[in-house]
């Protein structure tokens, strides 16, 4: 009988202990509402975007960076729609080998830097480059580049304000918004970095 005494009471003990810990560990997460956790399935191996392969690292680089545009499913269409991120919105000339972006001017990066076409063009130029190989690297075909798929700045861009930039494609092919998804970067960061250590 002390046994089950005994018993009943360390139980009890130890599930007041429990309640004390889960309330403790509960209050201690909801004082803190500035994060946002999310599980994911695998490490990420890295988060520059300019070598984010996996899903999971383009997931976690798109809540990081800003791409121009952003893409998404309409349900309703049945079809992909397009709206603005960076760009706040974009004119295609009448041929449609050449589109005009209007830059967001209220970005900064996070040591208070403006974000402007500068780093759309420097990051255009990064992911293009051979000596980087970026995930995007090849995938550049609609764009004026060398005999190394390098991307052509002076033939390509035509800058008219720090918020406003025209890219031209080359004659003959068949450009669309997702020639310009992908993240941009901070060119007074990776500016400072040799282009062959990038990666590490």
């Amino acid at each position: 009988m002390r046994t089950m005494a005994y018993s009943f009471y360390r139980f009890i003990g130890v599930l007041s202990i429990s309640i004390v810990f889960l309330f403790i560990s509960c209050s201690r997460q909801n004082d803190n509402n500035d994060k946002v956790i999310i599980g994911i399935t695998a490490d990420a191996e890295t988060i520059n975007p300019l070598y984010s392969f996996s899903v999971n690292e383009a997931n976690i680089n798109e809540l990081l960076f800003l791409s121009l545009i952003k893409h998404y499913w309409n349900h309703e269409k049945g079809d992909i729609e397009s709206e603005p991120m960076l760009a706040k919105g974009w004119n295609w000339n009448d041929d449609s080998l050449s589109i005009t972006l209007d830059l967001r001017d209220d970005v900064e990066w996070t040591d208070g830097n403006k974000c402007t076409v500068d780093d759309v063009v420097f990051s255009f130029d990064l992911y293009s480059d051979p000596e980087v190989q970026s995930y995007m690297y090849g995938a550049f075909e609609n764009f004026y580049t060398d005999n190394n798929n390098h991307v052509l700045i002076n033939k390509t861009f035509e800058i008219l304000s720090p918020y406003k930039l025209v890219i031209k494609f080359k004659p003959g092919s068949n450009p669309s918004l997702f020639n310009i998804d992908f993240p941009i970067l901070p060119k007074h960061v990776f500016e400072k970095i040799d282009r062959k250590a990038i990666n590490n």
